[in-house]
């Protein structure tokens, strides 16, 4: 947990029912590019080890969705995995997004150490 402007923003894994928040939240800030529903949880379900969801105050504020993919490979946007590649040999950060109030509040740094450790320098960890 970090203080953000007063108040404490809390990285935690997400879980199916946060997929109502992810949606209102990539409405917000991906206007012109939101995903299905269904879609986010495929995600979700394929990968629940690389998802996380920003709460400050124990309000949603940001999420971030991620999983194992074929480096430099990347799937669209708004489409189902259905499964992860055997061939997968990275992590793929699919989306982080942060409301507008909490952009600068260094939440969106945090929380790529918290799954990709040392190797977030790159945005990519080889799996092999």
């Amino acid at each position: 947990m970090t203080a953000m402007a007063g108040q404490t923003f809390r990285w935690r894994e997400a879980s199916l029912p946060d997929l109502v928040s992810v949606s209102e939240i990539q409405l917000v800030v991906h206007e012109a590019f939101p995903e299905d529903g269904h879609v986010l949880a495929d995600r979700l379900e394929l990968s629940p080890e690389g998802c996380f969801m920003l709460e400050v105050g124990g309000v949603a504020q940001g999420y971030v969705l991620s999983h194992p993919w074929v480096r430099r490979a990347p799937p669209s946007l708004n489409s189902m995995l259905g499964e992860i590649p055997a061939a997968a040999d990275t992590w793929y950060i699919h989306d982080l997004a942060l409301l507008p109030e909490t952009r600068g509040s260094g939440a969106g740094g945090n929380v790529v150490p918290l799954r990709y450790g040392e190797d977030a320098v790159y945005m990519e960890r080889a799996l092999a």
